[in-house]
């Protein structure tokens, strides 16, 4: 994907997405993130109320 073609994709399609949809997807890349990292680095977490924010 092109830089022009991503950008695109940003603005017309996430940007767009319902307030909810976006708070879940961050919450499960941020279990994501700490499921990979723990592994690989076990002091990364993600900060507490990060998930609130």
């Amino acid at each position: 994907m092109s830089l022009d073609e991503a950008e695109s994709y940003i603005e017309n399609y996430l940007n767009n997405l319902p307030d909810e949809t976006v708070d879940e997807l961050c919450k499960k890349m941020c279990a994501w993130k700490d499921n990979v990292l723990t592994d690989c680095y076990p002091d990364m977490k993600c900060p507490d109320g990060l998930l609130d924010a």
